[in-house]
């Protein structure tokens, strides 16, 4: 494999990789001026189609002006496939993955499931609904250690990377935060209303389903306001809508930075929960728009009356 130094350390690439190419591109362009270049990589795809390629993109050491060992440097991992794949851990017990083709959202039957740790041995297949189930005896020791899965189906395949398994908690409770605003963008001494609807979610049968609760109506809702630059701007305290919302009003300093803002929400002394929203000097149109009939014929409009 292609070892590559970097701040005194060696990238090296797994050693089932193969070199394909190492080769010089020329790069047309001024100097320090974006540019685009296109890259073939149809030539390294294998016959299927299908495959997986680890690109890395570094300045020539000739033209390079800088220090070595802290020139730029860019890794991408391609993966060429029609499959889609998603990995759904329900605690330490059990998981799912589900396959599907990204032709047409089908269900797929027959993909294999294999863990990096287990070696070339399949740990679960997909049925015909797309499922595969893997067993509590699949994954590592400690349940928590990240797992590196891949879903093949013939000659397609797919990697996924840091899966991670958890314990469940039958009692659990986790609080779910749905907020939004009137328009999204504000300018300076405007006023901002938030509107913010609260439920828990409590893990029933044995943590296997969630079920949707109003919380309790005495919790309190502490909030705060930053700008841009996480200077705070606003904050407060509200309680709870007998329907378990939240509302909450502050207006902008006329000094208040531009750029991405954001309001921190806490109910009832669980997680945090963020909303964003621009602040923006703008000048509205100063226009006028009309409208007339020029036609003294009946109009009808929404149907037949």
């Amino acid at each position: 494999g292609r070892k590559s130094t970097f701040m005194n350390t060696q990238l090296e690439l797994p050693s089932f990789a193969k070199v394909v190419s190492d080769s010089i591109i020329t790069i047309s362009g001024a100097a320090d001026e974006p540019v685009q270049t296109d890259v073939d990589l149809r030539p390294y795809i294998a016959e299927s189609g299908f495959g997986h390629l680890i690109v890395i993109a570094e300045p020539v050491s000739g033209d390079f002006k800088g220090t070595w060992k802290y020139r730029p440097w860019h890794v991408t991992w391609m993966q060429i496939t029609n499959l889609g794949v998603d990995f759904f851990s329900f605690g330490d017990q059990d998981c799912r993955v589900l396959c599907t083709t990204l032709v047409d959202g089908g269900t797929v039957q027959g993909a294999e499931v294999r863990f990096a740790h287990s070696g070339r041995s399949p740990v679960g297949s997909t049925d015909d609904t797309g499922v595969a189930k893997i067993p509590a005896g699949s994954f590592p020791s400690g349940r928590r250690a990240p797992v590196t899965a891949v879903v093949s189906y013939g000659s397609d395949s797919v990697l996924l990377e840091n899966l991670r398994v958890f314990p469940r908690f039958s009692n659990s409770v986790t609080q779910a935060v749905f907020t939004f605003d009137d328009r999204k963008l504000y300018k300076p001494k405007e006023t901002v209303t938030i509107q913010g609807i609260v439920r828990e979610l409590h893990l029933i049968q044995d943590g296997r389903a969630r079920e949707l609760r109003l919380p309790r109506s005495s919790c309190m809702a502490q909030w705060t306001a930053c700008d841009s630059r996480g200077v705070e701007v606003a904050k407060g305290t509200t309680g709870l809508s007998p329907a378990c919302s939240v509302r909450i009003e502050f207006c902008l300093p006329d000094n208040v930075n531009t750029g991405d803002a954001h309001v921190r929400i806490q109910v009832g002394g669980a997680e945090w929960h963020g909303h964003t929203f621009q602040v923006q000097e703008f000048r509205r149109p100063e226009c006028k728009v009309s409208a007339a009939m020029r036609t003294q014929q009946p109009v009808i409009l929404g149907g037949v009356g």
